[in-house]
């Protein structure tokens, strides 16, 4: 994946818990027009504060998907990556 690909991921993952609204099971599809990766992001916990999400991408042309998960945290106010 290239720096674009990952940019367009993680705005897609700030859709579903950056209004404070994101719940388990909430999830969202991305893609990158211009270099035809593309994925999904699921919220997979919510804890006080803080949203465990699941990112499932395929760079272009590769098989199968990869993972990984991330977490965020509310922290005055700014979502900051954490330790998952």
């Amino acid at each position: 994946m290239v720096q674009g690909d990952v940019n367009i991921m993680m705005r897609s993952a700030a859709s579903l818990y950056s209004e404070g609204r994101g719940k388990v099971g909430d999830e969202v599809s991305w893609k990158n027009p211009n270099t035809r990766a593309d994925g999904v992001v699921r919220i997979i916990s919510v804890e006080g504060a803080c949203v465990t999400l699941a990112h499932r991408f395929r760079p272009k042309g590769a098989e199968p998907t990869r993972g990984l998960r991330t977490k965020r945290c509310l922290m005055d106010g700014i979502w900051v990556l954490s330790a998952p």
